[in-house]
């Protein structure tokens, strides 16, 4: 084998560490804040308000039609 097939078989191994390296801590990590915003996000869906689109002052805590406008 020669010299140069034994640096470019080593720079390739070595070019493959380090993208695995960068995509596991980059791309592959978990980040703790985006869960938590997950979370907050989910127990907002677990208890729904309904706000009329035209008077945003007027929130519900189940459907129906707006007191004022009437709409759904």
């Amino acid at each position: 084998m020669s010299s140069s097939l034994r640096i470019l078989i080593i720079l390739g191994l070595l070019a493959s560490i380090a993208a695995g390296i960068v995509i596991e801590r980059y791309v592959l990590s978990g980040d703790a804040s985006i869960a938590g915003v997950d979370i907050e996000h989910a127990k907002k869906h677990l208890d729904p308000t309904y706000v009329c689109p035209m008077h945003a002052e007027i929130v519900a805590n189940e459907p129906g039609s707006c007191p004022i406008c009437g709409m759904d």
